[in-house]
Formats: C-alpha cells, structure tokens, sequence
C-alpha cells in the first residue's frame, strides 16, 4: 500500500506527523517518533528569548474524563532559539525524517520572528511551523487578516523553506484563509490546543492541578476536540487550495482518515503519543494502512472524499424511506427505547417494543441504544 504524500513540497513516507509536544523538545523522542513510523516531526515551540532572565521553568497536568489538562510557564513549554537550533542540528545529524521546526513569537512585528526562522532554516529545519498560539487575543477580524497577511508575505520572501502557520480555534477558516492568500504560505497547521480557565474540584472550589495555588489558565487537549477539527477541516479544504495538516483529538488510525477524507493532506498527533507511547505511532500507522487497504482506494482518491455540498442534505431524495421494527425474540422489555422525550413511535405491548411507522421517522436512534440489538430498520411497507 503506497501510504506517500506531499505536504509543503515534503514528501513524506505516510502522512503521519507528530505534532509540537512535550515528545518532540528533545532528540531523543523526535528520533523515537522516526523510528516508530513518523513521517515527519513538529519541534517543541522555539522562541527568541533570554532564558537566565526567565524564571525556573514548571509544568503540571491534569486528566478528567475532557481530557489532558496542562499549564506551564513560558521557559517550560519553549526552547530557547539556541537550543532549538542545536536540537535541529543533532537530529539531521543521526535522522532523515523532516524536522519542521516550531516557531513562537508574542507580537506580528516581521522582526520578532525573522531572525528566528532565519536561524532554524540554517540549522535544518525542513520546514518552519509559525506558531501562533502567544499572539495577542485582541487581534480579530478584518485587522488580524492584514496583520497575519504582512507577517505571512515578509517572511514567506525571506525564507528559502516552506512556511505553514499553525491556527486555532479562535481564527476563524474564513479569516484564515483570507489571511494566507497569494502570501507565498506553503501550507496550514491546525488546531492547537484551546486554552480555557483551570478546572476546579467541587465542592473544594481548589484547582485541580496539584501543587499549584492559582493557575490563570490551561490547555485541554485530546478526543473531544475531533469534531472541531474535522469541521475546520472541512470548511477549511473548501476555502483554500493550501495543503492542510489537521491536528487535535486524533486518537486513532481512524480518526486519521476521517479528516483525510475531509480534505486534509496529513494528520498531526500528540495526545495519542503522550498517554499511550511511541508504539502507539506504529500501531496507528498499521492499522491506518489496513484501514486504506479496506476501502479498495488509494489515499488520494480518499483525500477529500467525504466533501460535498451541503445544501444538497435538504434532499428528500438523499433518504431511504424506512422504519424502525423490533425482533421479539430479542426484546427484553428492558425500555431503553422507551427513554427518548423525543419519540412518540414507540410502545411497550406484550413485553415486546413496538413501533408505528406512521409516527416512525426512521431516526435509528432506538437500533443503537437496544442492549440487545434487537430493532433494526427496513424499508417502509407502501
């Protein structure tokens, strides 16, 4: 199976990148993401900055039942430009796998960034990911778009590798892709994760980082933010001829391939690697593969497959006319069924779920919450 791709003028053995994380700040986990089957590697963000003049560097996590919390302090969560360019250095040194290099700055002026970017594409850096996640949050609408545009042109013409802003949540698709229009942009990140308030613990009210007094904010990442990506995909992919790299909630080898057939060109990870190990890589890709294999087309005949119009959804002609029925043998009169406020179709006679099909949209809803898998849908009866 032919898992190749070109992302950026990359061209990559799968589409398998493991995003900017914790895993990737040091050489030795960017080259056990390459041996694990990892197409390509994003660097812990790299920012310019004096850090003898920052204070010691903390971070802290938190898992509930949203996901992966974390908070951290600056000096934590980035390299240093000198530290960024030498772990560039020492991984082209022992690995051929595409080191795209992350990086941060504060503010949109081109000379808080250029000499970072000019610095990493020495060191070799395969690509460069400007990541936006520190800009200011005042920054909207049509002023974001010229901001982001100058920035984009400047270093776009100044650097002699591709260049692919990281978005989130809070750039819009519509500005995103006005943003990046006719820049010389190679490419488009996204998403990073989404910063909300701390979680509490009830009824404590206290933070549920430990040993932490007043953490201001935090990162979630993880499973709940698939639909989000999948969607900014989507809209994203109909928005722009860039190639997309989507990221946030992918978990899984199948949570890869819906956002490729949504249009994206390669996938990110990083929640994924952090909880489950760098195995987890190699056990994504096989299974990503046998996924592909399945479907009887190659991955770019997959790309983008699952885009359509979405007026045509208001087609009666696109539903098949059905109803639901139960197997009495099956039913166990357990009512789950019965539990939708929704639904009036349903009864329970004779200890057995029946449905009226006149009153029966066809929803499904009952054929997956039956325990017994005993209502099924069948085409409705002239």
């Amino acid at each position: 199976m032919d898992l190749t791709t070109d992302f950026c003028g990359l061209h990559l053995r799968n589409p398998f990148v493991v995003a900017s994380s914790p895993v990737t700040e040091t050489t030795k986990g960017i080259l056990h993401c390459a041996d694990s089957g990892a197409a390509a590697v994003v660097t812990k963000s790299i920012s310019d900055y004096d850090f003898s003049a920052q204070p010691r560097g903390f971070r802290r996590v938190y898992v509930d039942k949203m996901g992966l919390w974390a908070t951290s302090t600056f000096s934590r969560e980035t390299l240093t430009l000198e530290a960024g360019c030498q772990l560039i250095s020492d991984v082209s040194a022992k690995s051929t796998v595409p080191i795209i290099a992350s990086v941060a700055a504060s503010d949109l002026r081109p000379e808080s960034w250029l000499k970072s970017c000019t610095a990493l594409e020495n060191a070799g850096a395969a690509a460069l990911q400007l990541d936006l996640f520190y800009l200011p949050a005042e920054l909207v609408g049509a002023e974001l778009v010229v901001s982001l545009a100058g920035l984009f042109r400047i270093l776009a013409a100044e650097s002699k590798i591709p260049l692919v802003p990281k978005l989130n949540i809070d750039i819009p698709p519509q500005l995103a892709a006005a943003a990046t229009r006719d820049t010389g942009i190679a490419g488009l990140s996204f998403l990073d994760s989404v910063t909300l308030p701390p979680p509490l613990l009830f009824p404590s009210l206290r933070p549920a980082f430990r040993f932490h007094a007043r953490p201001n904010r935090a990162s979630l990442f993880g499973s709940w933010q698939l639909p989000l990506t999948l969607s900014y995909t989507y809209r994203l992919a109909r928005l722009t001829s860039l190639p997309l790299c989507a990221g946030g909630g992918m978990m899984s080898a199948a949570d890869a391939l819906q956002a490729i057939v949504q249009g994206a060109t390669a996938v990110q990870f990083a929640t994924m690697v952090l909880l489950r190990g760098f195995i987890a890589i190699r056990r994504a890709l096989d299974e990503f593969e046998s996924l592909v294999s399945q479907t009887g087309r190659s991955l770019a005949e997959l790309r983008g497959f699952a885009r359509h119009d979405m007026s045509q959804l208001e087609s009666q002609s696109l539903f098949d006319d059905v109803c639901a029925v139960t197997n009495p043998a099956e039913c166990i009169a357990c009512g789950e069924c019965l539990k939708p406020a929704f639904c009036h179709a349903i009864s329970l006679i004779d200890s057995v779920a029946r449905h009226d099909p006149d009153l029966c949209d066809g929803c499904s809803l009952c054929t997956h919450i039956c325990p017994r898998q005993a209502i099924s849908l069948v085409p409705r009866t002239p």
